[in-house]
């Protein structure tokens, strides 16, 4: 029987998860691409950024590719690796920076899973800097880094946004993204985490000899599943295989089953850690620990349900006034006059053209 590209996809993001202490021992199969399905395959596993599990299953005899497949599966390796290389250089720069000026950050996403989820770093393609900083913290972090040469393509909407209401600010930094977040996502999510919990315990992971502060494990999982079911509408299979990783994967740290219950209570985030399970477990057939397949069946209201799918509306701008409609909501009384001022009339905007603009857009 033919398996599809599709399919064969899967198995490599499959790949060596039940125990990634044996990988031959768990995977008995072997996944074998056609000369006809090349391109394709190259192209979806470098899309979900799961070449890194490829290239083990090819050296381990458990993919099989043409020659010419091969060949090219390694170059797109080394591509990957040399912009996850050029990402750590500024990862390491900046943590750097703020360490010097005595601010507390967490180096997140593809940087700080891939050292600290995986065996091997070259597992996990990435090309980006994600840094976690208190709220108080964030403006002095962007003039830190604007000062440095990054650059900040968007201005704020108006002063104090982001360290009141916005998740996250992006900068480029030698051509590399970085983005400082306040919280995990925007939204009304975003408003009811705790981004402060995470900065009490820590990890720390080496980079070209420098230590990096990292999420600890269960903030880690906590992160992950908020990436996995709020990061975008269709979710690349590495933010799949990033959440497996971190509770399936036997050489994984155990993340703690109650103080990560405590937290998803705190933060309000049952629907979000719910529906991340259910990506794991139905994605990738994996059996979950108790600590999260409790969620993949747990109850939610109405609420919850009607913020959790303003993440996944298709069009990007009704995507991003479905979100400002939660964050809204989920904003104290005291604090949505301001928001509404900032999203409805951003500083230095037309009133009339801002009317008009918001006026179509809801037709």
């Amino acid at each position: 029987m033919t398996t599809s590209v599709e399919e064969t996809v899967l198995a490599v993001a499959r790949y060596g998860l039940a125990d990634d202490t044996d990988h031959t021992s768990t995977d008995h199969h072997v996944i074998e691409v056609q000369d006809g399905d090349v391109a394709a395959f190259l192209s979806s596993i470098e899309q979900n950024r799961i070449v890194g599990a490829a290239i083990r299953a090819l050296i381990e005899d458990r993919l099989v590719l043409p020659p010419e497949g091969a060949e090219q599966l390694v170059s797109v390796h080394d591509d990957a690796m040399t912009n996850a290389m050029s990402a750590e250089v500024v990862a390491v720069g900046t943590s750097n920076l703020l360490t010097t000026a005595g601010i507390a950050h967490r180096v997140l996403d593809g940087v700080a899973i891939a050292h600290s989820g995986y065996d091997d770093p070259a597992l996990r393609s990435f090309d980006d800097v994600s840094i976690l900083v208190m709220a108080n913290d964030i403006e002095k972090t962007i003039q830190l880094l604007q000062s440095e040469g990054a650059t900040r393509p968007q201005s704020q909407v108006r002063p104090g946004f982001d360290r009141r209401f916005g998740d996250k600010v992006t900068l480029s930094s030698s051509g590399v993204d970085v983005h400082v977040h306040r919280t995990f996502c925007p939204g009304a999510f975003g408003v009811t985490m705790k981004p402060n919990d995470l900065f009490v315990l820590q990890r720390v992971i080496k980079l070209a000899g420098v230590h990096v502060p990292v999420l600890d494990p269960t903030d880690s999982v906590l992160h992950a599943c908020y990436r996995l079911a709020l990061g975008t509408v269709e979710p690349d299979l590495s933010s799949v295989r990033d959440l497996a990783r971190l509770v399936v994967a036997g050489d994984r740290p155990s993340f703690d089953g109650d103080r990560f219950s405590d937290a998803v209570e705190r933060w309000q985030g049952t629907a979000v850690v719910r529906h991340a399970a259910r990506i794991v477990s139905d994605t990738l057939g994996l059996a979950l620990p108790e600590g999260l397949s409790f969620y993949a069946n747990s109850w939610v209201d109405r609420s919850d349900r009607e913020a959790l799918e303003a993440y996944h509306v298709e069009d990007v701008e009704d995507r991003e006034t479905a979100l400002q409609v939660t964050t809204f909501k989920a904003l104290p009384m005291g604090e949505r006059p301001s928001y509404a001022l900032s999203v409805g009339l951003p500083e230095g905007a037309d009133p009339i053209g801002r009317i008009t603009d918001l006026i179509s857009r809801r037709r």
